[in-house]
C-alpha cells in the first residue's frame, strides 16, 4: 500500500499548537506530528508501543524519570505503559512517530 502526504492521511488536532498526519496498517500507526513553540503533551502512558524521532527542531522528552533533550534524528523508544510527556523547543518541533498497535482513538477522533 502506498500513501501520499497528506492527501491520504488523516488530521487531528489533538489540541492547539499541535497537528498530526495519520496512516496505518493491521500492526503498526505512523503519525507525523507538527507541535508549536513550547507546546507540551502532559504526562500519561499507553499501552502502545512508541517510537519517536526527531525531524525538526528540539522537543525535551521524558520517559519515566529520565529526561533528554532531543534534535534531528534522534530517536526515543516508549515501552509500553510507562508514563512519558513532551515539551517543544522554543521553534516548535517536527516528529514521526510509530505506534505498535495502531491507537484506535487516532482512527476516529
Amino acid at each position: 500500500m502506498f500513501f501520499a502526504f497528506d492527501r491520504d492521511f488523516r488530521k487531528r488536532k489533538p489540541w492547539p499548537g499541535v497537528e498530526q498526519y495519520v496512516v496505518w496498517g493491521k500492526n503498526i500507526m505512523l503519525v507525523y506530528a507538527f507541535i508549536g513553540a513550547n507546546m507540551s503533551a502532559p504526562r500519561h502512558n499507553h499501552p502502545h508501543e512508541q517510537l519517536v524521532t526527531i525531524i525538526e527542531g528540539e522537543i525535551s522528552f521524558t520517559v519515566g524519570d529520565e529526561t533528554k533533550s532531543m534534535k534531528p534524528k534522534d530517536v526515543v523508544i516508549v515501552p509500553s505503559n510507562i508514563m512519558h510527556s513532551a515539551i517543544a523547543g522554543p521553534h516548535g518541533c517536527v516528529t514521526v512517530e510509530i505506534f505498535s498497535p495502531p491507537r484506535e482513538e487516532y482512527k476516529t477522533t
